[in-house]
């Protein structure tokens, strides 16, 4: 597990996440909060992976 600390381009503040190998993803310890965006692939005018059936 990797731990990763940086500083807010606007305001200073440090935000720190960490690598999460079990689930192939990053978690946020703190400083921040996660953004979840979901899209229509014909809105956003991509062509669909395989899988996402």
């Amino acid at each position: 597990i990797w731990r990763f600390s940086m500083k807010s381009a606007c305001c200073k503040h440090e935000i720190v996440i960490e690598t999460d190998p079990k689930n192939c993803e990053y978690v946020i310890i703190s400083g921040a909060e996660k953004k979840t965006e979901e899209y229509d692939v014909e809105d956003a005018e991509t062509l669909a992976l395989p899988g996402d059936e």
